[in-house]
């Protein structure tokens, strides 16, 4: 398996990456572009990438392309939908910066807030050594307490920036760009509130056509004078040249950002004009970049890639094309016929039954089979349908006894997302008919009691999912079932 990593410098020299290179044949770049880009993935399987553009353009040629590693939370850099219509995975890594973003965040008021660039100034001038005084406050601050945070975007970083501007004393509003996020911790506000309230605001958002470009001219004229503003999110949220403006007007106090339009920074960007560091603070998109973050990232993207490789990928964003198949398993009886027809129609997916499956390669009914092939005979006709069963988009419902072996259920969970329907001991007693009828694998003298105390052990372990059908009719059940499965995506 060739793995092509494009953008190693973007982790820094001092993390060691050796983790990742047992996956396969390694290539690595310190940085690429997209003209480059193209001829060195072309025999990937895997790319681990930055901040490089990948699209149809760009990938094209991979034609061997299985998984996508983004080396970071943002995705906007890949073309998820020709990806997904390539069928590529693709992978990102959530919350491994996140304390590191927030501390960050934090940093960069207090340089502003406390006029630390001109009091630093002031000592090492010999200023300090010359005046005679213990103390020196030209330049006025305030305290954090009591003042208004307004936050733009409460995700993890969002709410891990609220937690600590609690601490010191604020009181937090926060504005979610989509509006769907909803949090009683906090109080939420619309977007004019927040600017005119807040007495500083940090933004926490990822880039969307929502949040392109949204602290524009317009939106920071209804900031305070008084106000902060800090981006730690992505640097096209804020329109550099209507903040270069409202700058050297004087009309907030000032600005931080760690994130750029363009990084790295422009030299025609009107923000590079402005010199005054007590006003303007900017930092090269490192807030996100300490010692331990970078070992959780890389942490990560071993997880990662491993999981791909034994057949269970994590950290999926094009989660869509994981589900290929739905394979329902469960004791003779919970319908997993029944509701497996109405799940293939509200998928879009086909419907197979296993058991009908083995009488049609048999040529025989279930009850024939055991009863010519004894149990044990059944139990290894019945492995092989399941574990050599080639499908698409289908909802399959097995056998009761398909979970007895091993090879079986691996084929299968690799294959699909394995939802266990349970129900009742005395459900089922009350739904069975003749067991023998139904061609329910049984041991000689086994009753029902004894095979439900058996097979709901393995049931549980091999599924991904568990809906308990008791007291809910098919309906309910059936909803049960979607919802688990779409949360599962």
């Amino acid at each position: 398996m060739k793995i092509v990593m494009l953008e190693r410098n973007s982790l820094g020299s001092d993390i060691d990456i050796s983790c990742l290179k047992k996956y396969g044949e390694w290539t690595e770049y310190p940085t690429s572009d997209e003209k480059n880009t193209p001829m060195r993935i072309q025999d990937a399987d895997i790319v681990l990438v930055n901040k490089i553009r990948l699209n149809e353009e760009t990938l094209k040629d991979a034609k061997q392309l299985k998984l996508i590693c983004i080396t970071a939370t943002g995705t906007d850099n890949v073309d998820k939908d020709y990806a997904t219509k390539r069928g590529i995975l693709i992978t990102n890594v959530k919350g491994y910066s996140t304390k590191s973003v927030a501390q960050h965040t934090f940093a960069l008021l207090f340089y502003l807030l406390e006029k630390l660039h001109y009091y630093d100034t002031y000592v090492k001038s010999g200023a300090y050594t010359e005046s005679g005084m213990f103390s020196h406050f030209d330049k006025s601050f305030t305290e954090l307490s009591q003042k208004t945070w307004g936050i733009i975007g409460l995700g993890a970083i969002g709410k891990e920036v609220a937690k600590i501007a609690q601490a010191f004393g604020c009181k937090v509003i926060y504005y979610s760009t989509t509006g769907k996020n909803k949090n009683d911790t906090y109080e939420q506000v619309d977007f004019d509130t927040l600017l005119s309230q807040s007495d500083i605001i940090s933004i926490h958002a990822p880039l969307t056509r929502q949040t392109y470009h949204m602290m524009d001219s317009a939106a920071l004229a209804k900031m305070k004078p008084t106000a902060y503003l800090i981006n730690v999110g992505r640097g096209v949220i804020v329109d550099d040249s209507a903040l270069a403006k409202v700058l050297t007007e004087k009309r907030i106090a000032g600005a931080a950002l760690d994130v750029m339009s363009q990084e790295p920074l422009e030299k025609d960007n009107p923000l590079t004009a402005i010199k005054d560091s007590e006003r303007l603070l900017i930092t090269p998109h490192m807030g996100w970049a300490s010692i331990e973050a970078r070992k959780r990232l890389v942490d990560t993207l071993a997880e990662t890639i491993e999981g791909y490789q034994n057949g269970k990928p994590v950290h999926v964003v094009n989660k869509e094309i994981l589900l290929q198949n739905v394979i329902l398993i469960g004791m003779p009886g919970v319908g997993k016929s029944t509701i497996g027809v109405v799940l293939a129609k509200k998928l879009g997916y086909q419907f197979m039954d296993s058991d009908l499956l083995i009488q049609t390669r048999e040529k025989r009914m279930l009850k024939d089979i055991i009863q010519q092939e004894g149990l044990e005979g059944f139990l290894e006709i019945e492995a092989d349908v399941n574990s050599t069963v080639e499908i698409e988009n289908v909802v399959l419902a097995t056998g009761g006894s398909v979970v007895y072996k091993e090879k079986a259920m691996e084929h299968l969970k690799k294959i699909g997302t394995v939802v266990y329907l349970k129900a009742g001991y005395q459900e089922l007693a009350k739904r069975l008919g003749n067991l023998q009828e139904r061609g329910v694998a049984l041991k000689p003298g086994q009753t029902l009691k004894d095979l439900y105390s058996e097979r709901c052990p393995l049931y549980e372990k091999y599924a991904d999912i568990i809906v308990d059908e008791e007291q809910m009719g098919l309906d309910e059940t059936l909803d049960k079932v979607l919802y688990k499965i779409r949360k599962n995506w």
